[in-house]
């Protein structure tokens, strides 16, 4: 999982993804923007992205939870 403290891994003019197409291509989960993520532990804790049923939208939206210990 890659986490960052931006709304957004790449900037969001234009179509072109380079950076998402890069990481997803190499089976990396990217989740964001993420409240609060520098409360996390570097290791022992477990993370879920539960999706959210939209139509239409161009991402793809999820509650995300974490489960420290």
């Amino acid at each position: 999982m890659i986490r960052i403290y931006a709304v957004n891994i790449e900037a969001t003019k234009g179509n072109e993804r380079p950076i998402h197409i890069t990481l997803l291509g190499a089976v990396a989960l990217i989740v964001e923007p993420l409240c609060n993520p520098d409360q996390l532990p570097d290791e022992g804790f477990r993370f879920s992205a539960l999706p959210l049923k939209f139509k239409g939208d161009g991402t793809f939206r999820a509650h995300a939870l974490a489960c420290i210990g």
